[in-house]
């Protein structure tokens, strides 16, 4: 059942864009599979600047199709072997997967989020519509909607770690020269509160203090963090937003990494940079975190600020341990997630397809009586709870305040609240940037601002 053109498998991605750490990732899943005979197709929902003419794509480039009429969308659906559709939550694929009456095919969603913490889930909806729900990160099986789903229909699950080419990395990790004194920290990533954990500042000015350069890498709110710690009698370089950040690994030692435990990331790019870079890592220990990272092999996982700051201190105070650890970390990740192991486990999943009959994937609300309005889209994507969308869709008067009773408690805390106040990051604000005519994402900001004060 596979295409007859020259016997290869005819996939489409669908996502929401193709910018960042996933566009990364795509471009480099199509530049390796074009060997294992598929022939790939890009469907991009929103606008698609970031990596687009770097993507070399073989057959079919939309984009901008969630703004823009596109006949022909449909019938290339159709024309495919198997959909991958790349899944996070994104306000333009919420609203996709809520109204598009996606012709029959083979769809699989690989999710390039945990699913782990509200807002950022993987809904339960997405294993009807699905032939299977691939995790890029093993923990998404504790989330709370998809746990009792993964023990009795196991099937309908797999695994495939996303990573982008490391070549770059690994060239630097093998060619590391070991240091005498071991004192450079480096932070690459997102620079804000949704993100980092609470104390981040006050990790870093008290390893400041103690004789460590740290540089941050990344943004938005890197200033902020810079003034933070030297309010707290350290000192950090804020470098802000860079396009290479090769040479930043090759000048540091240790990468430290502190998160929030509730963080949505799942592939954690710039860890498995830092070490196929041969650098040793410090991280909280969080689910996403402690699939990379080998306890005192490739890195230290901690549970409290004087463990992170005493492990950053003791890994940096033995030489030889430390050469170890460096050769470890570049080992781990050319074993378990180089992009070649990627595309072939992601291959064997869409291959083990084609033999099965194509069918029109469910939609998750499928009620002819009312139209699906903006609210649900954030309901149907947000929330454990699958019933709140239903009293959403029955109730959209009454929808603002559903909603807003289920993230109340959190936004008595400052450290919560920032994670529904984000302007982007699939908070409310966030679906109101695409939406900005919806009088049920209006009236929920207003009672979360409200609140809020």
């Amino acid at each position: 059942m596979m295409s007859k053109s020259n016997n290869k498998v005819k996939l489409g991605h669908i996502s929401p864009h193709v910018g960042g750490g996933v566009g990364a990732v795509l471009k480099d899943f199509i530049d390796l599979s074009i060997f294992h005979e598929v022939e790939n197709h890009l469907f991009c929902l929103d606008k698609c600047d970031t990596n687009f003419q770097q993507l070399a794509v073989s057959g079919v480039k939309l984009e901008a199709l969630a703004y823009q009429s596109d006949p022909s969308f449909l019938r290339f659906l159709s024309e495919c072997d198997v959909i991958l559709l790349h899944y996070w939550n994104h306000p333009l694929l919420a609203k996709f997967l809520a109204t598009v009456q996606i012709p029959p095919c083979r769809l699989l969603v690989w999710c390039h989020n945990s699913g782990l913490q509200e807002p950022h889930i993987i809904p339960s909806y997405l294993t009807r519509m699905a032939r299977k729900v691939i995790f890029t990160n093993h923990c998404s099986i504790n989330a709370p909607n998809l746990k009792s789903l993964y023990q009795s229909e196991a099937h309908k699950f797999g695994t495939v770690h996303s990573t982008h080419s490391l070549q770059y990395f690994y060239e630097v990790g093998r060619s590391r020269i070991r240091q005498d004194l071991v004192t450079r920290l480096l932070y690459v990533g997102t620079v804000s509160k949704a993100k980092m954990h609470a104390d981040s500042a006050r990790i870093f000015a008290s390893l400041s203090c103690q004789g460590f350069s740290i540089c941050v890498v990344g943004g938005p709110d890197h200033l902020s963090l810079q003034d933070e710690v030297a309010s707290l009698g350290g000192q950090i370089d804020a470098v802000g937003w860079t396009h290479s950040v090769t040479n930043f690994y090759r000048n540091a030692d240790i990468f430290v990494y502190p998160l929030r435990n509730d963080h949505y990331g799942t592939g954690e790019q710039v860890l498995l940079e830092a070490m196929a870079a041969g650098l040793p890592a410090v991280a909280f220990n969080n689910l996403a975190e402690a699939e990379i990272i080998e306890q005192g092999e490739t890195g230290a996982l901690v549970s409290s600020v004087e463990e992170f700051i005493d492990s950053v201190k003791t890994i940096s105070s033995d030489l030889a341990h430390y050469g170890k650890m460096s050769a470890q970390a570049v080992e781990r990740v050319v074993c378990e997630f180089d992009a070649t192991i990627m595309t072939k486990k992601l291959i064997d999943y869409l291959k083990a397809t084609l033999d099965s009959e194509k069918i029109r994937p469910r939609l998750p609300i499928d009620d002819k009586s009312k139209p699906v309005n903006e609210l649900e889209f954030l309901a149907l994507n947000s929330f454990f709870d699958e019933a709140l969308a239903w009293d959403v869709h029955h109730n959209p008067l009454e929808g603002p305040e559903f909603i807003l009773s289920k993230i109340k408690l959190s936004l008595g805390n400052p450290e919560m609240a920032s994670i529904w106040t984000a302007k982007t990051k699939s908070s409310p604000f966030h679906y109101l940037s695409y939406f900005p005519t919806s009088d049920g994402l209006q009236n929920l900001i207003r009672m979360i601002e409200a609140e809020c004060h």
